[in-house]
């Protein structure tokens, strides 16, 4: 009598299949990584045209001019709840989650910092008087250090710049457009109100 023999997978075979599916794993991590910076990314930039839409908003209804860095109570705009609860509908005490919260920077902390500067160069200035829009910076990615920079405290304004995304800053103009510079295409004069 003959004896049939099971057909299955022998071990080599098993380990080869098992590998081959490794070296895929291996090449495909490094694009799901990439997308998942590119999606971040994206996302900022939304936050940044969300924080230019509401400035404008808060210049609507002042006559125009941008908001200031000290106002009349001695609060800053990050810190005035007029601005940032009634503007930028900001929950008070948390900036977790919200439009000047950057999605890729990782947080050791309870989201008490926003990760975006304003250009204090518009502080009091009127909208309508801005000189070459789209080359005027708004706001910009910040590293969470400070909450404003300017053209007077350069080169410190590239170190409160927080260059996250591929060693690029996003950054929204007055114009309402969205671009992204490196450390050397971002110098002074896209700081200054007064060209």
């Amino acid at each position: 009598m003959k004896r049939e023999r099971l057909h299955g997978f022998t071990l080599i075979e098993l380990l080869v299949v098992i590998s081959i599916i490794a070296i895929l794993a291996c090449m495909l991590l490094p694009a799901l990584k990439m997308a998942r910076g590119q999606a971040l990314a994206i996302k900022c930039k939304n936050n940044l045209k969300q924080l230019h839409l509401d400035t404008m908003y808060y210049c609507e209804d002042h006559n125009g001019f941008f908001f200031y860095h000290y106002g009349p109570s001695g609060l800053t705009w990050y810190n005035d709840p007029k601005i940032y609860q009634d503007y930028f509908r900001i929950p008070y005490g948390s900036y977790k989650d919200s439009i000047v919260d950057c999605p890729i920077l990782e947080k050791g902390y309870s989201g008490t910092n926003i990760d975006d500067v304003y250009n204090m160069e518009l502080y009091t200035k009127k909208l309508s008087n801005a000189p070459q829009p789209s080359k005027l910076i708004m706001f910009a990615d910040g590293n969470g250090v400070s909450y404003y920079v300017s053209h007077y405290s350069w080169p410190d304004g590239l170190t409160k710049t927080g260059f996250i995304h591929n060693l690029k800053a996003n950054m929204v103009f007055v114009d309402g457009s969205i671009g992204s510079l490196s450390m050397g295409e971002a110098t002074s004069d896209f700081y200054k109100y007064d060209k």
